[in-house]
């Protein structure tokens, strides 16, 4: 096993940001110069969900696509089907939200 090395991380982090559906989120909202929270309102979740969402630690589901669209309008719906992972319970990518 190699050693973990500063550059690893490094690179780690590149391909997290370059891939990650909250990545996208978060890099999007700020060339639009929104604020965490003005966009957490317009989604009707709370902060700390879309700071959650924005660290990878959790993902935004299908149902808010829409409004993530329409508060952002550079937002590409196909961008979030690549960058959203296959849901662990029906496989397709509604982000866990589906029953």
């Amino acid at each position: 096993m190699k050693p973990i090395t500063k550059a690893g991380i490094e690179r780690s982090r590149r391909v997290f940001e370059a891939t990650s559906q909250g990545a996208y989120i978060r890099n999007t909202r700020g060339a639009a110069k929104m604020s965490l929270r003005e966009l957490a309102r317009r989604l009707d979740v709370s902060a700390p969900f879309l700071s959650d969402v924005e660290h990878g630690r959790r993902f935004l589901g299908k149902q808010h696509w829409p409004a993530l669209r329409k508060a952002i309008p550079a937002i590409s719906i196909a961008e979030m089907e690549i960058r959203t992972p296959p849901c662990s319970r029906c496989g397709c990518t509604c982000g866990g939200e589906e029953k």
